[in-house]
């Protein structure tokens, strides 16, 4: 398990290809784990859950004639991932001091990345990006000029890192308490200068302060529904003018607009095809039109996890991934805090297929302090 835990951050160390076939290596160490365990025990909540998107999947295939044997694979990874994590829960708290480890080996790479841009050298000769240029060519996150510096660290772009950032400062405050791996949190953030980040730190400290004063469920339980629903809320009333916008906003609003105004009831209930419905609409000559400079391609995915949710499994599925959440925090009002604050910055569309998130999940799982 300690090597699942350090190779979290190292997204770009963290697989290799057999053709076009990608295969993160964390999940050949959770199968090897999964076959010598042989464990299939999961929590109920967790299995019920399961459940739900294999059956909409099978309803997608029946009603739609919806290829989706590729989501059926990505569900069965986090079934073993889950069924791997929860065997040994009991180790989880000793295994991630290798998370830690593995940021503060982020931190020297980042601190390196950002000094070769600073110095305006070349980044690829310098290996300062180790190597996003295969999947990112324009490299937009590292060819900023100062003050405006975004650094990865060994993670796709910034947004993704900012992902393990939030992840180590939720475990920090609920197993560590140490100042220096807060600090080092705290460097990483600025290195990478992550919108996202920037909202969930506001957030996840604003609620440990209202946390002191009220400590009624309730209101934690309706906070965390109210993190699904701000995002695609806030970015539907800008729509009105995209040009004041940069692409990024655009690319993320779109996939709301396309599922609630371009599908039919049955699509929103159990999701549909995206690349299939984006296409069909007229938002792509929009995206030239008004970024004609832009290599972004609008219908390669939905840009947000919430996006990619809704489109994958529709509104049942989003309403059991919310009645996931909130049944595996118990009574626990703090879960449902970190639950909130996780939910703000997890915006990568794969993050459902990502080990990280699973272990956030069995930790909150097993949090039992109030």
């Amino acid at each position: 398990m300690k090597f699942v835990f350090l190779l979290l951050p190292f997204m770009v160390i963290n697989s290799f290809n057999i053709g076009t076939l990608n295969i993160p290596i964390t999940y050949i160490i959770i199968f090897i784990l999964y076959v010598k365990s042989f464990s299939y025990k999961l929590p109920k909540s967790t299995f019920y859950f399961f459940i739900i998107f294999f059956m909409i999947l099978s309803l997608q295939f029946v009603l739609n004639e919806t290829i989706v044997i590729n989501n059926y694979i990505k569900l069965l990874s986090i079934i073993l991932t889950y069924t791997v994590l929860y065997r040994y829960r009991k180790t989880l708290i000793q295994n991630l001091k290798y998370f830690k480890i593995a940021i503060y080996i982020t931190l020297v790479y980042a601190l390196y990345q950002y000094l070769i841009i600073l110095l305006q050298l070349d980044i690829r000769s310098f290996y300062a990006i180790i190597p996003v240029w295969e999947w990112n060519n324009n490299l937009w996150h590292l060819i900023m000029t100062t003050p405006n510096i975004r650094v990865s660290g060994f993670t796709l772009e910034p947004a993704f890192l900012s992902i393990f950032i939030a992840f180590g400062f939720i475990i920090n405050h609920l197993f560590y308490r140490e100042r220096t791996f807060f600090i080092i949190l705290f460097m990483l953030s600025f290195l990478s200068l992550s919108r996202n980040l920037l909202i969930f730190l506001v957030v996840f400290f604003f609620l440990l302060f209202l946390h002191k004063f009220i400590k009624t469920r309730l209101v934690y339980i309706f906070i965390f529904i109210l993190t699904f629903l701000l995002p695609p809320v806030l970015l539907y009333l800008i729509i009105g003018n995209f040009s004041n916008y940069d692409v990024s906003v655009f690319m993320r609003t779109i996939p709301f607009v396309v599922f609630f105004t371009e599908t039919n009831f049955g699509e929103i209930l159990i999701g549909t095809d995206y690349s299939m419905i984006i296409k069909n609409s007229t938002y792509e000559s929009l995206l030239y039109s008004l970024f004609p400079s832009s290599s972004e391609n609008l219908a390669k995915d939905p840009k947000s996890f919430l996006a990619s949710l809704l489109f994958s499994y529709g509104i049942i599925g989003l309403v059991s991934y919310i009645i996931y959440g909130i049944s595996i925090s118990k009574k626990n009002t703090i879960n449902l805090i970190y639950l909130s604050s996780f939910n703000l910055v997890i915006f990568n569309v794969s993050i459902l297929y990502w080990p990280i998130l699973w272990i956030f999940f069995l930790i909150i799982y097993e949090n039992k302090e109030h």
